[in-house]
Parts: structure tokens; C-alpha cells; sequence
């Protein structure tokens, strides 16, 4: 043997013998195993933080519906310290509704959520009810942004801690075993709640939650060759007769029935066993978060002893994993759209408002797909980032066209009404919806809108409304159009307004709405009091409008800015034609809101208008007064005062409201108005002089799913008199 050989040997010789003495001789590997009970399943943060103080290493985790989300962010590299801060920052009630933020839908889709409080699907003339209460895709949104740093790991025994979980083939019933694919798709399918979260489609199979089929996946984790089990158990126990007095009680004790049977053979076979004390909670006690983790820790303290001769028996600690920080921004090789069929690349690209070879954050891109999924025309968006640095968008078209959309409200000046809508998507492209409303009640009014839209490029709107009501008045309002014989005397003023309209509409900067197009306003002023007809007339223009809307709720918004600015050159009138003199209307509204103390939201708007040109033709004056929204032509709410009491061809006017939200969904609310009105108001400095008009008021409102419920006493030092305002529900 020659020397080198010799030299060889001895030092793996060495070597093997330091690895023998460094290398764990009787380690042993301990599986977790939690199961499912929706948000019971937070207990299960309470168990880990004991866990982590016993000094147990987990080896391998199985999970169930709540189990497996909990176990897979546990696995993925978070501590239970980090899943408890993670639990208490995000509102899990809000991430279910897929209530989504006003920002993340089209203006068209805006001014849809903000008066229609029902909405059902409509096929074939037949109400249908959805397939669950929602359809997932704000929670699974926050698992992409969750477990962002193990996007790139698809095969799950690579994870920080080795990870599988259940969900069940929702055509048979069978279990289905999940070890690899997208993270996010995978729990969002295990944690599929029938009614509670639509299915969710997996390659061929359409997955719903594990628990149906196998809630603690025991058998599963033991074949992964661990030598010890912790289970982790907060399923719902059988009831005694006296506690099922309910339907939905004893459905669930009978579907509690086979999982029991099962449990009894499956804690045999785990070596710790940990049953919270959280029979007073339901799987939607989401609101309770705090006291079942907490349930969860007492639990498992019972078992510390256990859990600390279990790490004995372990010969060495895994070390912690350091989650990569995502980047502020990062470079967007393309945008890849899969399974899209009827709805255009162009579309969806437009609603994501993300384009290729740009510089994105991963917050443009949660906003970007929860546009896309506020059309409510897809039933899920999954989407990541691959290696390449390609974004992968994959939808999945609904197949329900029709919607029925309902809502109701009572305000001063159009008293009840009752909506009815019908919605119909893809009538004759591919991406356009008409939209008409019904309104039924004291006064008949309808709005027709059919738009197509483009995403980037420019659409096409066209939009038929009609606006009537009754109101008695002060002549003196009128007095530019017809002289009354009496002045400072109230009069009934009948008002029926027709507007029809074409446009082009664009996104400009991606937030702001420009659009283009021609008008026709049929006007009919009638005093019945006096038996005239103060105008009777149909006028057309052209109009151009820049709109940002960037507040978080029309009705009591916490943040966010607006701008809605709109000019109309009327250029003809049927009736007028020799005498008519060519006339704009210019006008404009800004404002912000902002929160201070945390449940104190100031709104701060600012508007004014001007008519340029013809002084004949009052028809197009600003009228303030009364307090709403929705009003038709240039009619503006001012509070103090009744509905039209000021006029003028020009106004400007500041509101300032402040909302004390002293309950939850319950606020008071301080406001003030000012303004000065007048013709001709523009043509020297009067109109920035000392306010003429105000108004004061103070108000208590309740949000409900029907909208705002309001009532307003207000006061103006011109009027001296007490002015009460009700507004019930959405306006329309």
C-alpha cells in the first residue's frame, strides 16, 4: 500500500469517526399532526408556543383545513410568536366576505356596490343563490403574500419543516393527499369550508375541505417514519340531546359522527394528545381569536411534562429559518393569463393594471387581482411569480351572466323607493355588461348603462337616465326664468329630467378616469302651483370629465382623496333654435379623508361651478339645498336648508364632517357647510369674501348590509330654522 493510500485511509478514518460522534445515534423524529375546526383551529398557536418552550423539534407536520394553514406557515419557517402577531393584525372576517376594497374596482363597478345591497345570480329568468358565502380570494391572497419566501419549493418535504395535508375529491368523497404544488393553492383547497368557500379546482380534481374526509391525518404522518406523535385535536365533540335544539345542530352532530368513531382508534395512536377547551366556540368564532389560542396554550401546558421528555429523547435542535424579505419592488419579465376563454388578454391585463417589463410590488400585484376578481366575473384568480420573474395569472370564467340586484332607501326628497336591477354580461361582445335599474316607488326613476370595456384601451359607454320628483320651492329660485307674482313664497315645482349619452372612457395614470363624449338632456320644469311650464326644452352638448376616486366608502370614508371635475359646451336646443345662445357649465369637487385617534374620520370637500355665456337660460343653474346624494342635473346638497332653496349660475361651497365611530359601525357625526351663490359670482373677488349661507348640523348613522341608515338635525343662522334629514339605506 503506498503512502498516499495510507494517508487517504487514515483521514477518512477520521472522518468517519468525527461524524460518528457528531451524528445523532438515537434521535428520535416527532410528527405533529393538527386537525381542522375552522377558527378553533387558532388553538393551535397556542400549542406550538408550548412546543417551542418544551424544546420539541418537529420533524413533520400534518394538517387539516385550519390545521393545514397553521401547519403549513409554521412549517414554511414562522414561529408561533410570528403566527400569533400574523393572526391578530389581519381581520379574518373581513378576508372571508371577500368584501373588497373600493380601490380595487372600476368605477363602473364603484357606483354598482354603492346602491345595489343584493346581489343574486339570475339564469334563465331563475333566482339561483352562490355556491358559498364567498369565493376565497382575499385569504388566498394573503397565503400568496404569507408564503412568499417558499414560492419557488413545490416538492413540501423541502420545506424548513417537512409538511402534507388532506382535502377531499369533491365528486366522491374521497381523501386526497397533498405533498407538492403551489403552497397557497394547496391550503386554500384543504381549507375549503363547503358553504362557507367555494371548491377549489386543482389540476383535474375539484378539492374541498380535508376534514370531510380525514381531519387528523395520523396514519398519513406515521407512514413519513416518525417515531412519535403530538396530536393536536379541536374538532367539535358529540353533543348531549338537551344542547340539539337546531337544524344546523343536529346536521353537524351527525356529520360528527363518523369523525368521533374514527378519533377513538386515532388517539390510541398519538403519543401526546392535546384537546383544547373550546367547546363555547364555533368554527366562525373568528372574533374570539384571543381566547382560543389562549385555550390552546392551557392545553398544552397540561402536557409540558410529556412534550420535555420527548425533546430529551432528541439529540439535537434544528436551527430557526431566516424567511427571505421580499424586495420593495422587482422587475416583471411578462404577464401570463391561462385559462381565460370569453374574457380578452387586453381585459384582464387592464383590470390588473400590471404591464410587462415593469417594476412592480407585490402590494400592485394583491391590488391588481383583486380588481380583476372584484368583477365578480371569475370564480377564482390564482396567481405567483415564477423563477423567471413571469407572472402567472390563471382564471376561471363563471359561468352565470344575469344577476338580480335589489336595494331599498327612504330619503326627504324622493321619499320610498325600491330598486330592482338586472345585469347581463357578454350581451354582444365579449367584454361589455348592461346594466338597468328600476327604481319603484313615490317617484319614477330608471338608469341604463351599457358598457364595453377595453382595460387600457379606450371603452365605450352609453347611458340613459331618467330623474323625477315633486318639491315645493321658493319662486324666487326660478324668478331668472319666469317672474312670480308673489316673492319669498313656496310654490310645487314638478322636475323631469332625461339624459342620454355616449362616451369614450380611458384610465389615465392607471387611477384616473377620462372620458369623452355627447349629451342630450330632455328638461321639464313645471309649477304647479301656478300652472307653468318654467322650461320644457332638449339641449345637447359635449362633455369632457376627469374623475379620481380614491376614498375607502362614499358614505363615511376613513382615507383617501377624490376629484371629480366635468365640462359641458351646450351648443343647441330643440326648441330654441333661433333664439338659443351657445353656453358651458363648468364644475368641480375635491376633497380628502383622513382618520385621527382611530375612530375619528375628518372629510374635507371643496366644489364649485360656473355657467360661461348665455345668461338666459336658467334650466342649467346650480340649486343647493337639503342634504343626499344622487341628486340630477346641477342640484347640490346643502345642509340648513330645504331642497332648492338657493340658486345661482355659479357657487362655491366647502363641507367639512367629522365621524366619531363610537361603536362598531355606529357613528355620531358634527357637520358644517358654507357657501357663497350668486350669478355672475366669478366675475370680481365677492366669492372669496366671508361665506354668505351656512349651515350646521349634527347626526347619528348605523351601517347595516342595506346601507347607511342617517338622520340629521340641522340649523342655519339665514334660516333660523330647524331642518330634520332621514336617509335610509344606499342611495340610488
Amino acid at each position: 500500500m503506498g503512502k498516499t493510500t495510507i494517508v487517504i485511509f487514515i483521514f477518512l478514518f477520521f472522518c468517519l469517526g468525527f461524524s460518528q460522534e457528531v451524528e445523532p445515534k438515537d434521535d428520535v423524529r416527532i410528527g405533529l399532526v393538527l386537525s381542522g375546526g375552522g377558527a378553533k383551529g387558532m388553538a393551535h398557536i397556542g400549542v406550538l408556543k408550548v412546543i417551542e418552550e418544551s424544546g420539541v423539534r418537529i420533524d413533520y407536520i400534518a394538517g387539516t383545513s385550519m390545521g393545514a394553514i397553521v401547519g403549513a406557515m409554521y412549517a414554511s419557517g414562522y414561529t408561533a410568536d410570528e403566527l400569533l402577531e400574523i393572526f391578530k393584525e389581519v381581520d379574518i372576517e373581513e378576508l372571508i366576505r371577500d368584501d373588497f376594497k373600493r380601490k380595487n374596482k372600476s368605477f363602473f363597478e364603484r357606483e354598482d356596490a354603492d346602491k345595489r345591497a343584493i346581489t343574486l345570480p339570475f339564469n334563465k329568468f331563475k333566482i339561483s343563490f352562490p355556491t358559498a358565502l364567498s369565493k376565497g380570494q382575499n385569504i388566498y391572497s394573503y397565503y400568496v403574500e404569507k408564503l412568499n419566501h417558499v414560492k419557488d419549493i413545490n416538492e413540501f418535504e423541502k420545506l424548513p419543516i417537512p409538511f402534507f395535508c388532506v382535502a377531499t375529491n369533491a365528486e366522491n368523497g374521497k381523501q386526497v393527499v397533498l405533498e407538492s404544488g403551489y403552497l397557497p393553492n394547496v391550503i386554500a383547497a384543504s381549507g375549503a369550508i363547503p358553504s362557507l368557500f367555494e371548491p377549489v379546482l386543482l389540476g383535474d380534481k375539484l378539492l374541498i375541505d380535508g376534514g370531510v374526509s380525514n381531519n387528523y391525518p395520523i396514519d398519513e404522518l406515521l407512514e413519513k417514519n416518525v417515531d412519535y406523535v403530538i396530536g393536536v385535536d379541536v374538532q367539535d365533540s358529540l353533543r348531549k340531546k338537551e344542547d340539539l335544539r337546531s337544524i344546523s345542530e343536529v346536521m353537524l352532530q351527525v356529520s360528527n359522527f363518523t369523525t368521533n368513531r374514527q378519533m377513538k382508534e386515532k388517539i390510541k395512536k398519538t403519543d401526546v394528545y392535546i384537546k383544547p377547551d373550546i367547546g363555547d366556540f364555533t368554527i366562525v368564532s373568528f372574533d374570539k381569536g384571543k381566547e382560543i389560542v389562549e385555550a390552546g396554550f392551557v392545553a398544552a401546558k397540561s402536557h409540558l411534562n410529556d412534550l420535555i421528555e420527548l425533546s430529551k429523547k432528541q439529540s439535537f435542535e434544528k436551527n430557526h429559518y431566516q424567511k427571505k424579505k421580499v424586495g420593495e419592488s422587482f422587475f416583471i419579465k411578462d404577464v401570463l393569463v391561462l385559462g381565460n376563454e370569453k374574457y380578452t388578454q387586453s381585459y384582464i391585463r387592464g383590470k390588473l393594471k400590471i404591464k410587462a417589463n415593469s417594476k412592480v410590488t407585490y402590494k400592485q400585484i394583491d391590488d391588481g387581482v383583486k380588481a380583476l376578481a372584484a368583477t365578480n366575473n371569475f370564480h377564482g384568480i390564482k396567481y405567483k411569480v415564477d423563477k423567471d420573474n413571469s407572472l402567472l395569472i390563471e382564471v376561471n370564467e363563471t359561468k352565470t351572466k344575469t344577476f338580480l340586484k335589489l336595494g331599498a332607501h327612504y330619503d326627504n326628497l324622493y321619499k320610498s323607493a325600491a330598486l330592482i336591477n338586472v345585469t347581463n354580461k357578454q350581451l354582444i361582445t365579449n367584454n361589455d355588461i348592461l346594466s338597468l335599474d328600476v327604481v319603484l316607488g313615490d317617484q319614477i326613476r330608471y338608469d341604463l348603462e351599457y358598457y364595453i370595456d377595453k382595460g387600457f384601451y379606450w371603452s365605450v359607454g352609453m347611458r340613459s337616465t331618467l330623474n323625477t320628483f315633486e318639491r315645493d320651492v321658493n319662486k324666487l329660485v326660478f324668478a331668472n326664468t319666469i317672474s312670480f307674482p308673489e316673492e319669498n313664497v313656496r310654490a310645487e315645482l314638478e322636475v323631469l329630467s332625461l339624459t342620454n349619452m355616449v362616451y369614450l372612457e380611458t384610465l389615465f395614470k392607471k387611477e384616473f378616469s377620462f372620458a369623452l363624449g355627447a349629451e342630450h338632456n330632455r328638461v321639464k320644469f313645471k309649477s304647479n302651483s301656478e300652472d307653468l311650464d318654467i322650461d320644457d326644452d332638449n339641449y345637447f352638448s359635449a362633455f369632457g370629465r376627469l374623475k379620481y376616486d380614491g376614498l375607502d366608502d362614499k358614505y363615511y370614508p376613513t382615507k383617501g382623496l377624490y376629484f371629480d371635475g366635468k365640462f359641458n359646451l351646450y351648443s343647441l336646443a330643440h326648441d330654441k333654435k333661433d333664439d338659443f345662445e351657445q353656453f358651458s357649465i363648468a364644475k368641480a369637487r375635491m376633497g380628502l379623508a383622513k382618520t385621527f385617534f382611530d375612530k375619528v374620520y375628518v372629510n374635507l370637500f371643496t366644489e364649485g361651478g360656473i355657467r360661461i355665456g348665455n345668461n338666459t337660460i336658467s334650466t342649467f343653474d346650480f340649486l343647493l339645498g337639503g342634504y343626499g346624494n344622487d341628486f340630477t342635473l346641477n342640484y347640490k346638497p346643502f345642509i340648513g336648508y330645504d331642497f332648492v332653496s338657493l340658486a345661482g349660475d355659479s357657487y362655491v361651497k366647502t363641507d367639512v364632517d367629522i365621524h366619531y365611530e363610537f361603536y362598531k359601525n355606529h357613528l355620531l357625526t358634527a357637520s358644517a357647510s358654507i357657501a357663497n351663490i350668486d350669478d355672475g359670482l366669478f366675475k370680481d373677488s365677492d366669492w372669496l369674501s366671508l361665506p354668505e349661507f351656512q349651515g350646521y348640523a349634527l347626526g347619528y348613522g348605523v351601517k347595516t348590509f342595506l346601507g347607511p341608515m342617517q338622520i340629521k338635525s340641522s340649523w342655519s343662522p339665514q334660516v333660523k330654522k330647524v331642518q330634520w334629514y332621514v336617509s335610509l339605506g344606499y342611495w340610488f
